[in-house]
């Protein structure tokens, strides 16, 4: 046995040398720790994969990001894949339509033609949020560019503006495994019309949604946070028990704030009946002049 030999016997491991199963275990325990993954992604090749699977778990996309995803994809594809959870929002200003921030692109130019032979920019997409998206950004055929629609389980909508409610029941019946919906503030192109507001049964689904998909929801949370939402929850409530898509749901967080949405609320919770597990309830009183009073709030879990 030569010197050398025994020197290299006698030598401690290294972090490489422990099993790959182990070394990955170590850094899923730092998925929240931003900087060690990154430190982690370029100590070597044992640690690089793992770590950039957790780096790349949440992705928050905006226009101007497009073209450097769309360049990492091409060039790293196991990077987009990585991707579980994805944020797709833009500028509030593109959200309202404002014409002195007309020149900011949006995700109809950055994206190009809308084919759908493309492949998905992030296709292992399970949660989707969009936040700030107007009616030509939340078309399911340039979400489709983004995201394989088909894999989502989680739907957030956060301020988001549809032409109609219609549009809204038509996109939600693109996620075929859509297991938990929840809409905040959704607006429509009139929600500002005094008109529209104060008519007996405002913005409500008129017709069924174009696609004979319908995704059997477990969970149901649709509240607004201002009076922009507040139209539109009775309204998409009603029209998911009409769809049938409520088999299978045990959790519903929803606000109304007229008697008539009380009647409509009521029928809904007699055909859930003992399945419901979790009721979130909040009841807003408005009156004549379209204020609302103070929320009364009832949680029930059993």
């Amino acid at each position: 046995m030569t010197f050398s030999t025994l020197g290299h016997m006698n030598a401690s491991p290294t972090f490489s040398d422990l099993p790959q199963e182990l070394v990955d275990r170590v850094i899923d325990l730092l998925r929240n720790d931003a900087a060690a993954l990154r430190t982690c992604s370029l100590v070597g090749r044992s640690t690089r994969p793992r770590a950039q699977s957790h780096i790349y778990r949440s992705v928050c996309l905006t226009p101007s990001r497009c073209v450097t995803y769309n360049a990492l994809a091409k060039q790293s594809p196991h990077l987009a894949t990585a991707v579980r959870h994805l944020c797709v929002t833009q500028s509030v200003y593109k959200l309202i339509g404002r014409k002195s921030h007309s020149h900011l692109p949006g995700y109809e130019q950055v994206l190009g033609p809308q084919d759908a032979r493309r492949p998905h920019l992030f296709p292992a997409v399970t949660t989707l949020k969009l936040d700030f998206l107007d009616p030509v950004s939340l078309s399911p055929s340039l979400l489709s560019l983004i995201c394989d629609l088909r894999r989502v389980e989680t739907l957030r909508l956060h301020s988001c503006r549809f032409t109609t409610l219609d549009g809204a029941a038509e996109l939600i019946c693109h996620f075929p495994r859509l297991k938990s919906l929840t809409a905040c503030d959704i607006f429509t192109q009139n929600t500002f019309d005094p008109r529209v507001r104060e008519s007996p049964a405002p913005h409500m689904i008129e017709g069924p949604a174009s696609t004979t998909v319908r995704p059997a929801l477990e969970e149901l949370r649709l509240y607004p946070t201002s009076f922009l939402g507040e139209i539109s929850s009775i309204s998409l409530t009603k029209w998911v028990f009409e769809q049938g898509m409520y088999d299978r749901l045990s959790s519903l967080q929803i606000a109304v704030s007229r008697r008539a949405e009380v009647a409509v609320l009521s029928a809904c919770l007699r055909q859930l009946g003992p399945r419901l597990q979790h009721l979130d309830l909040s009841l807003e009183q408005l009156d004549h002049g379209g204020k609302s009073a103070s929320p009364l709030r009832h949680r029930l879990c059993s």
